[in-house]
């Protein structure tokens, strides 16, 4: 199982998927119309006696992401963000199915530390292992995200940097501000992942994604898939953050909030790819 090719949805994107539908009790026909399909062809993809094409699969989690607020779950945003199904996250933590439900959909008690720490490991375990071809640079690539003299363990100590508002440019494009205007606690989609940061949501917003005061919090080294959100960085200092549509050899295509059209960044330019694990507001 795994990812898919640029083509075609996953099996473990296509289970995830149809547990999402049978969570929020959306029925297949209406999903269908909705993205402009036959009921009976989506039925068939969700059932793995076809193929389901990304953009399919990609058109079916725009509607559901109209109804969700995983905002104040950062377990259900990082499941979500993985397309991981209950079952395999389970397997991953060694948690069982219906406590990982329970967890995901905020009911019952809160999960313990160690609960939280094995629910980290299986979402990075669950990127580390997905198929993709591995060719955009990931990780830091020597730009650290704030002042160097925050890199020292014993200023930080559990907590990660904020940077402030980026500065619109214009055409999607952002200035990102390499400067530090809080330090938070480290949220557990984070935890223990070097150079993890955050970043401020200006009062322009992003919307209809992100809104004036809410903080996005970006993992340096998780996969860029196509579906996932993400903060680029580009050889001549601008950024974008958007949704990854199309993820290659040759360029990554980003479609920012709210925007008619994805930008295309060519691979040669990235410097840097930071993928968006929650966003929290106050």
């Amino acid at each position: 199982m795994g990812f898919a090719t640029s083509k075609y949805a996953g099996e473990r994107e296509v289970a995830w998927l149809g547990e999402q539908l049978a969570h929020h009790r959306l029925p297949q026909s209406s999903v269908a119309r909705a993205i402009g399909v036959d009921p009976s062809s989506l039925s068939r993809g969700l059932r793995g006696s076809r193929s389901m094409r990304r953009d399919e699969f990609l058109a079916v989690v725009g509607v559901l992401e109209g109804l969700l607020d995983l905002a104040d779950n950062p377990f259900a945003r990082a499941a979500w963000d993985a397309r991981l199904p209950a079952s395999e996250i389970s397997a991953l933590s060694g948690i069982g199915v219906p406590r990982v439900i329970a967890i995901l959909r905020g009911r019952g008690d809160p999960p313990t530390a160690e609960e939280a720490e094995r629910l980290a490991a299986a979402f990075d375990d669950a990127g580390e292992g997905a198929s993709f071809p591995p060719v955009l640079p990931q990780g830091n690539g020597g730009n650290p995200p704030v002042r160097g003299q925050l890199r020292d363990p014993s200023v930080l100590d559990g907590r990660i940097p904020i940077l402030p508002a980026a500065v619109a440019l214009g055409d999607g494009y952002l200035k990102v501000r390499r400067i530090v205007a809080e330090i938070r606690d480290v949220p557990p989609p984070l935890a223990g992942v070097p150079d993890a940061f955050g970043i401020f949501v200006g009062e322009d917003g992003l919307a209809p994604r992100w809104y004036g005061g809410e903080v996005l919090f970006l993992h340096p080294g998780k996969p860029l898939l196509e579906g996932r959100w993400a903060m680029c960085d580009i050889a001549d200092g601008r950024s974008v953050i958007g949704m990854a549509t199309k993820v290659d050899r040759d360029e990554v295509r980003l479609a920012p909030p709210g925007a008619a059209d994805a930008l295309t960044l060519p691979a040669g330019e990235v410097r840097r790819i930071s993928v968006v694990v929650g966003a929290w507001s106050e």
